[in-house]
């Protein structure tokens, strides 16, 4: 009932910090405006980002087929891709729980024991992490002098000449309160998940740690998480052929919107929302696009991915419930 509690308290606060962000990007906007933009979208474009999407989706299905396979199981790639789609959507609704979906997916469809594969999904994590930092901190540090604006009289500035006692005060308490939720989820992880759980359950989640030192080909790996990453990054690129207004962006400025939208999927709310509406809109606008266009970039690209989402989610999920166990 506590963990339950805890759960619940938590995506609620960031919830509640993805309305409030959400708010803050649309505030004083004309939407008339943002609405005329959209409809002036080339959505081909679109579609192929969406494709190049799927693309990204597929290569990382192969590639945690190939962590697991050296373990001694062979999940259908078929089933790996419904893993993968199963785990973008649960994300959707509570933010890092998609990995332990995707383990369940694979449990159902292959009886394939939730240990190890977590054991890979941890590894696999690891590595996109060290990657998405290697590509977002030289783009940033090159772009320092123009993204300082962004960080200091869009956001530290304006929020210090708001906060009031009232506010202050319900700030702290907030803190406080995801404290408290971290400090008891830590005890209960460890309560529950460390002192309860068989040797064996814990050697066999190291074991799928160790999976990529087990691997007979590792340079496919590397290949395979090259491909993926291009399928994601260039997704989104093209995104910027499918309004006017981004039709002729510089390549340097396009790479620092891009790493604007991978920053945003790191804040853990709901699908990015608010977050990358924020970061792209402001993104944009340095860059001499207007606010309405920008804004209007960021609700069709997001729309967009989340519509892929929950379409390829739910598909996903319909042949894996209606697996025999």
């Amino acid at each position: 009932m506590r963990d339950k509690l805890l759960s619940i308290l938590s995506n609620l606060a960031f919830f509640i910090i993805a309305l409030v962000i959400l708010y803050l990007s649309f505030r004083g906007v004309d939407f008339k405006q943002v609405i005329a933009e959209i409809y002036k979208t080339n959505f081909y474009w679109i579609i192929l980002s969406l494709l190049l999407a799927f693309a990204g989706d597929y290569f990382r299905a192969v590639r945690w087929k190939m962590q697991i396979t050296p373990l001694g199981f062979y999940p259908s790639q078929l089933h790996a891709l419904y893993a993968v789609f199963i785990g973008n959507i649960s994300n959707l609704a509570i933010p890092r729980v998609g990995d332990l979906m995707r383990t369940w997916s694979l449990r159902r469809t292959d009886n394939i024991p939730i240990a190890p594969m977590i054991g890979t999904v941890v590894t696999e994590r690891i590595t996109d992490v060290i990657i998405v930092f290697a590509l977002m901190f030289p783009v940033f540090f090159y772009h320092a002098e123009l993204i300082s604006p962004l960080l200091f009289e869009e956001v530290l500035t304006p929020l210090l000449s708001r906060i009031t006692a009232f506010s202050y005060s319900v700030f702290i308490i907030l803190i406080i309160v995801l404290l408290l939720i971290l400090v008891l989820s830590k005890r209960w992880f460890s309560k529950f998940y460390i002192k309860g759980v068989p040797i064996g359950m814990l050697k066999s989640f190291f074991d799928g740690f160790r999976s990529l030192l087990k691997m007979n080909q590792p340079i496919n790996f590397i290949i395979l998480t090259i491909f993926m990453w291009a399928g994601y990054l260039i997704s989104f690129y093209v995104c910027f052929y499918a309004f006017e207004s981004t039709s002729q962006i510089s390549l340097q400025h396009g790479v620092l919107i891009l790493a604007l939208a991978v920053l945003s999927m790191l804040i853990p709310v709901q699908g990015g929302v608010g977050a990358y509406h924020w970061l792209i809109a402001n993104g944009l606008m340095l860059i001499g696009i207007s606010r309405e266009e920008s804004l209007a970039f960021a609700l069709i690209t997001h729309a967009a991915s989340i519509l892929f989402i929950l379409l390829s989610g739910m598909a996903a999920f319909v042949p894996v419930l209606l697996t025999k166990k």
